[in-house]
């Protein structure tokens, strides 16, 4: 009976166990695919977060599931793993020093330089975007800049980051009304619109800049020119 108490109130207990050579094994493959160091303090997380993974699959060892990661020619097996181990903190405007830079004094000189040369084409690309504060912000600084004249300009963002699960919440451009207000009141008010159920949503216009697309910067060659 206290057995039973006890295994229910410590739920870690049920955790499978990971040994050194697991663990080795687990963050050697992570480094090689995605260049994403695992110290020995990220054990406890590797466990807690793949332990469900584990059990979905029917594995009782971390041996079993590296194997499984091995036999997948499909990649999805390696596209949960990072999935569910990227640590992905942001939020509107984490930053607000390198937003104001852009908006002041970037955005303008290479705006200035590109009417020079002829070109009315702006491209940026954000290389982990995650859940897609950072290239929505960007382009509200735009649009903000631009105005009425962004029509005459080829103008747009890539975003991309290696994790599928943040990519589609950042397509699907809904955040909770606390994250949103981190924003210049201005902007917040201008470039979302609130849902019924309380979340704010980015608008059409701001969502048409941006491009999410997913990407392993480990990759020898990018898909993507200029």
């Amino acid at each position: 009976m206290m057995t039973t108490t006890l295994e229910t109130a410590n739920p870690k207990s049920q955790l499978t166990p990971l040994t050194d050579r697991e663990y080795a094994l687990i963050r050697d493959l992570v480094y090689e695919r995605f260049g994403i160091s695992l110290g020995e303090c990220k054990r406890s997380l590797i466990v807690g977060r793949l332990h469900k993974v584990l059990k979905d699959n029917g594995l009782t060892t971390f041996s079993q599931y590296i194997e499984y990661i091995k036999a997948d020619t499909t990649g999805e097996a390696l596209t949960k793993l990072i999935d569910r181990i990227s640590t992905n903190h942001t939020f509107f405007y984490r930053e607000n020093d390198h937003f104001e830079f852009f908006s002041k004094t970037c955005l303008p000189e290479v705006l200035a330089r590109q009417r020079q040369r002829g070109f009315k084409s702006l491209r940026l690309w954000v290389p982990g975007c995650s859940s897609g504060e950072e290239p929505y912000t960007l382009a509200m600084l735009i649009l903000e800049h631009l105005g009425s004249d962004i029509r005459s300009w080829d103008a747009g963002i890539l975003a991309t980051d290696i994790s599928s699960r943040v990519l589609n919440l950042a397509t699907a451009g809904t955040y909770e009304k606390e994250s949103v207000f981190r924003l210049p009141s201005a902007l917040a008010k201008k470039y979302f619109h609130r849902l019924p159920d309380g979340r704010y949503s980015v608008n059409n216009q701001i969502k048409s800049l941006v491009l999410f697309r997913r990407l392993n910067l480990m990759r020898p060659e990018y898909p993507f020119k200029n």
